[in-house]
């Protein structure tokens, strides 16, 4: 099986000053990618226009160095001059430039200069206006404390805030506010929360990668290791009604003849998969999970990449003709 893999885009937005501009080059650095820092675009258009000998204030000369621009032109040295931030003020202000600095910076996502593959891009309203058709969809959930109901925040609303709330216990910290509402782990109501990936996506495939145990074979006998069992339990309990309404949907469905709907065309067509690290997971308490220290997150880091090959190994010629696992007998 061959696949088609698109570029890799990584966009990084925020204000000016919040290091967005560091961030973005150690990335590109560290995964040999292009990078793109967006706020030299409009200077690169005025030093273009200076260099051509015409006017920034010409809407032509701006527009025809806009759409000429090249991303060697962002390599210039006068960029930072200031008879260059003059004219980048003022080309800035034109329709016409920035329409086709959005269109150069869409191309660059598109085709990586350089052979790169993929492109590391910050600025404003990068993963907005930019590049908003994302291919890679984000979900992340945290729990409103008010209401006890998980809230699904997708890519271009996933803020530090949002990362901070989805895994904010509440015995530890207090609860993060979002858009006025107090957040806790989105553990409580969607661990993970499984129905975006089938209603706001369209791949056949679901992969799931366990990190907590379905299974433990010896049951707890200390009063830290029942309440060990009975917070596994808690987290684990969302996402197995989940599992089990979607096994029992798929299988009424899969037994239809005709199943006409787009909704049941949806499940017969799913595929699911799951990375279980049961025997990894039951050596280890729950406290574990808080802890930080690097060497044990190294440690993790290795195990993971060594049980998503071995499941690679086994199981990727199945990867979008069939499931891997039993549905129904593990969830139904």
């Amino acid at each position: 099986m061959s696949l088609n893999i698109a570029p890799l885009i990584i966009a990084i937005d925020g204000p000016a000053g919040a290091g967005k501009g560091t961030l973005a080059k150690r990335l590109a650095a560290r995964f040999k990618l292009a990078h793109l820092d967006s706020g030299l675009l409009y200077r690169a258009v005025g030093a273009k226009v200076l260099r051509n000998g015409g006017k920034p204030a010409d809407h032509e000369a701006a527009e025809v160095a806009a759409r000429t621009l090249a991303p060697a032109d962002l390599e210039a040295s006068e960029l930072r001059d200031e008879v260059v931030s003059k004219a980048a003020s003022v080309v800035a202000a034109q329709p016409q430039v920035r329409a086709a600095l959005l269109d150069f910076q869409r191309e660059f996502a598109r085709h990586p200069p350089g052979g790169a593959a993929g492109a590391v891009i910050d600025g404003r309203d990068i993963g907005t206006v930019v590049c908003p058709g994302a291919t890679i969809k984000l979900f992340i959930t945290a729990t409103n404390v008010r209401t006890g109901r998980g809230r699904i925040f997708r890519n271009a609303e996933i803020t530090a805030d949002v990362l901070l709330a989805s895994a904010c216990l509440p015995t530890m910290f207090q609860a993060i506010e979002i858009d006025g509402e107090p957040y806790w782990d989105g553990g409580y109501s969607g661990n993970p929360a499984v129905y975006p990936l089938i209603y706001r996506c369209n791949t056949p495939n679901i992969l799931v990668v366990m990190l907590q145990p379905l299974t433990r074979q010896d049951p707890p006998t200390s009063a830290q290791a029942i309440r060990s069992r009975l917070t596994e339990f808690q987290f684990n309990s969302s996402f197995l009604r989940e599992m089990r309404s979607i096994a029992l949907a798929k299988q009424a469905i899969d037994a239809q003849w005709l199943p006409v709907g787009r909704l049941e065309r949806r499940f017969r067509k799913l595929n699911f998969h799951l990375i279980e690290t049961d025997d990894l997971l039951a050596r280890m308490n729950v406290d574990k999970a808080l802890n930080a220290d690097l060497g044990f997150l190294l440690k993790l880091k290795e195990e993971g990449r060594t049980r998503a090959g071995t499941w690679l190994g086994k199981h990727f010629g199945q990867v979008g003709g069939e499931s891997s696992i039993d549905l129904v007998k593990l969830f139904g």
